[in-house]
Order: structure tokens, then sequence, then C-alpha cells
């Protein structure tokens, strides 16, 4: 993996205290994923087919992900603060 994946999971593991590469569906590792996979693609402007490589996933799986994020955003309250802070300290640092 680069620096710039390794900064972004280090910054996603400690905001959501979960390890997003971990191979599990608990809530809090699925949101940390989901956050990373937003990130990726959105600022990034990797391809869901990237994401998922780096994950070990199917394309489908990040555009799954990603297509649920703003309803989950709206819904779960911690989801959307831990968002949030990992824009925030993403926006401080020098990813």
């Amino acid at each position: 993996m680069n620096t710039d994946f390794d900064i972004l999971r280090d910054i996603t593991q400690e905001v959501c205290k979960a390890d997003p590469m971990k191979e599990t569906r608990e809530r809090e590792v699925v949101y940390a994923r989901m956050i990373m996979y937003k990130v990726l693609h959105s600022f990034h402007k990797h391809t869901y087919t990237k994401i998922g490589r780096m994950f070990k996933k199917n394309h489908a799986t990040i555009l799954s992900a990603i297509n649920k994020f703003d309803n989950i955003f709206e819904q779960d309250e911690w989801f959307s603060s831990s968002w949030k802070c990992s824009i925030r300290i993403l926006n401080s640092s020098t990813f």
C-alpha cells in the first residue's frame, strides 16, 4: 500500500476505534471501511475496481457501500460524527 492509504487507514482506525482492514461485519468496522471507500472515491478519484483491490473486495461491494453512504450519514449520528472528524483530521494533515 502507499503512504496516503496508510495515513487514511490510521486516521480512520483512530477515529472509529476499529481496523477497517479487519475481515468482519461488525458495524464499526464496516462503517470505517465505508469512510475510506468514500474518501478514496470522492477525493482521490479511485475507481470502484481499484478500491476493491485495496480491500480485497468486489467492485460491486464498493459501489453498494458508497451508494448507502448518504442514507447512513443522515440516520446514524455516530457514523456522521466519525466522518466529519475523519475529514477534519485529513484536511489538517498533509494527506
